[in-house]
């Protein structure tokens, strides 16, 4: 069941590794699969844009995870689980690579400027999300 599109958008891609992300590590060729085209012609597309494959799967990844750290009623573990990491250290890691700080002291962090509650769709681990904005493509 693929997305099966001529046109490679970068949100549409974004999407497609938000969903590939809760079976597991989303690889590119599950991801080219989905959009119906080549990993050659996905590398190309990202590369006219200055964007690399792996760079949105943290730029989605790093978005899921801040969203679900704010969801309080998730543990790091769940939130580790539902981005595709195998562990709870090689997710706090990756989101110390990313934001400068761990999941536990950006939760702490978060829940001190009050924000916690003031979420919305409370109890879903992952949608589709957009990526960090320093990832998003030129229109």
């Amino acid at each position: 069941m693929g997305y099966r599109s001529k046109s490679l958008s970068v949100p549409l891609l974004k999407a497609v590794i938000a969903d590939l992300t809760t079976r597991g590590h989303p690889t590119i060729d599950q991801a080219a699969d989905r959009l119906g085209t080549s990993i050659r012609s996905l590398q190309r597309h990202l590369a006219q844009q200055g964007l690399s494959y792996s760079d949105l799967v943290d730029g989605v990844r790093y978005q899921a995870a801040q969203n679900m750290l704010r969801e309080s009623a998730h543990s790091i573990a769940e939130v580790a689980a539902a981005l595709g990491y195998r562990d709870t250290s090689s997710f706090s890691r990756a989101f110390a690579r990313w934001s400068g700080t761990g999941p536990r002291a950006y939760r702490r962090r978060w829940a001190g400027k009050g924000g916690a509650g003031a979420l919305h769709g409370r109890g879903a681990l992952v949608a589709p999300v957009s990526a960090r904005p320093d990832l998003e493509a030129p229109e």
